[in-house]
């Protein structure tokens, strides 16, 4: 008995294989029906509405030639029943479409609107951020003011510097993560512009210092003067103040220093030529750059087949 049941086992057991192998080619084979209707899903639909408006006409006819079916009505009858039936899904699918497309204009519209507006608002935001750490306004100011009041010329300086280190910071909080890439490679450069023009303006204002200095020489050499003719005049840290001044411009003279201004202002004028000019053009194209990719988004909303 045994070795009966051990046949009937393996059999049982080859038969559910062969099975299993059945059903597996059979999913096989239908996954890649669908795969291949879903690729080519406008051959298919395209096929199917010749078949249904060419196709069957021509089966009906063929059906009625030759007296092949004998029934109460004509082929004509049979044709125009058939043509009214095609009719009324072709009306209610165009209905249908147009309904569909009326509102993927509507989404589109919406969708253009709202990417206009946080773009435009970035677009201003670049361009209130270019025009801050911007060079040449700044030395403009302190070649009219800084002769006659260093100090004034080193406090313009001191709100440039703070410009080029806030320039950014009322673009950033309007970034999301997929706009910042998009944006990317025209926030480095900026970076790298305002930092340069930090420095630049930080070694101008270091300039001027100098000229301030040499503007308060003759008093603080009055102030040692008369320290030294009559004792405890001043407090020692005035006078330690006015030492230091005298000591920082000993050998410095009014034209040496702003030959070092001029030196400055010269690297400023580069700087603005060749770094700050292509920023501005940089700006320019990104942000046409973005536009088309925004309308060519708009566009694709009106495909019918997209959610």
């Amino acid at each position: 008995m045994e070795p009966e049941n051990k046949l009937n086992t393996n059999s049982c057991s080859k038969k559910n294989k062969i099975l299993t192998q059945v059903a597996e080619k059979q999913k096989m084979a239908k996954e890649k029906m669908i795969a291949f209707v879903f690729t080519h899903r406008r051959a298919v639909v395209l096929l199917i509405g010749i078949l249904a408006i060419f196709g069957v006409p021509v089966f009906i006819n063929e059906c009625y030639k030759h007296g092949g079916y004998i029934t109460m009505w004509e082929a004509a009858d049979v044709l125009s029943y058939y043509g009214a039936i095609l009719g009324a899904p072709i009306t209610v699918g165009t209905l249908a479409i147009t309904i569909l497309f009326t509102r993927k204009q509507i989404q589109r519209e919406s969708y253009l609107k709202d990417k206009k507006e946080v773009w435009s608002r970035l677009d201003e935001k670049f361009t209130s951020a270019l025009k801050l750490i911007s060079p040449i306004p700044p030395m403009k100011e302190c070649i009219e003011k800084g002769r006659k009041d260093p100090s004034e010329a080193i406090m313009i300086l001191q709100r440039y510097r703070m410009s080029c280190r806030t320039a950014l910071d009322e673009i950033l909080p309007y970034l999301s993560g997929e706009d910042y890439l998009k944006v990317k490679d025209l926030i480095s450069p900026i970076t790298v512009m305002a930092n340069q023009c930090f420095d630049i303006a930080e070694e101008e204002s270091s300039a001027y210092k100098k000229i301030q200095d040499l503007n308060g020489r003759n008093s603080a050499q009055r102030a040692i003067d008369m320290e030294t003719q009559h004792p405890g005049s001043f407090p020692e840290q005035t006078l330690s103040f006015c030492r230091e001044l005298i000591q920082n411009t000993d050998g410095l003279s009014y034209e040496i220093a702003f030959q070092e201004i001029g030196k400055i202002n010269e690297k400023i004028v580069t700087l603005y030529e060749e770094s700050y000019r292509p920023l501005l053009a940089l700006k320019r194209t990104t942000f046409e750059r973005i536009d088309n990719e925004v309308q060519k988004e708009a566009d694709s909303i009106l495909q019918l087949w997209r959610k």
